[in-house]
């Protein structure tokens, strides 16, 4: 076995041990992990919202990405990847 599905398989184990949960699996880890991302973003996105923060939007941080051919270009290969890692069909 390779050193990381040793690790995975080890940390799922610790997982379900802990939780005493007998059927985690790699999917509800990574559902879970992607809604505490989400979560994280509204929370910032609400922060930065307020009066007097000091934290940029997210439309201030796109404008400011944008502004330049580089950042455009970014910005570009940024939306490319997630295109073709999350709506690619093989």
């Amino acid at each position: 076995m390779h050193t990381n599905t040793v690790l995975y398989t080890n940390t799922v184990q610790y997982i379900n041990t802990a939780l005493h949960i007998n059927d985690i699996t790699s999917r509800s880890i990574t559902i879970a992990g992607y809604l505490l991302l989400a979560a994280a973003t509204v929370l910032l996105e609400m922060y930065a919202r307020r009066p007097g923060a000091r934290v940029p939007s997210f439309a201030r941080l796109c404008g400011y990405l944008m502004r330049d051919r580089w950042g455009r270009l970014g910005v570009f290969l940024l939306w490319f990847w997630l295109g073709w890692h999350f709506l690619a069909r093989s």
